[in-house]
């Protein structure tokens, strides 16, 4: 069950929906957004691993689950979101330098104007892999 606010995802939600307790989230992840970042993070590390152009396979992903991606990174989102992507991006690059920050910020508004309709796989793409 979502929240009392459209959308709005509480704790408390969560617990309900993972039937367990409070302790035993806490002892796993510090926030809700925590919980974001570690799950998202694991699935798109599984969803790269193997793959040769990692990049390119987050790029399809945000045209394959468009709703999500939309939710995650588009013209609603919000900064807490963005920055939990922004980090799965930096985690699945493996790294957490100056550059995988930088390139990950990059990454993050490619996949939001994928998801949104605004550019295609190819053509984002194209200036991740020009901008390098």
């Amino acid at each position: 069950m979502i929240g009392p606010t459209r959308g709005a995802v509480t704790v408390h939600d969560i617990l309900d929906r993972a039937d367990v307790g409070r302790s035993t989230f806490y002892a796993h992840f510090r926030s809700k957004d925590d919980l974001l970042v570690v799950s998202g993070a694991e699935y798109l590390r599984e969803a790269v691993a193997g793959q040769p152009d990692p990049v390119r396979t987050l790029f399809g992903l945000a045209v394959g689950h468009g709703e999500v991606y939309r939710a995650l990174l588009g013209r609603k989102s919000n900064a807490i979101v963005i920055r939990a992507a922004r980090r799965m991006v930096a985690e699945v690059l493996d790294g957490d330098t100056a550059t995988v920050t930088f390139v990950s910020w990059g990454l993050v508004g490619l996949l939001g104007a994928v998801a949104e309709g605004e550019l295609t796989v190819a053509d984002a793409y194209r200036a991740y892999a020009t901008d390098r």
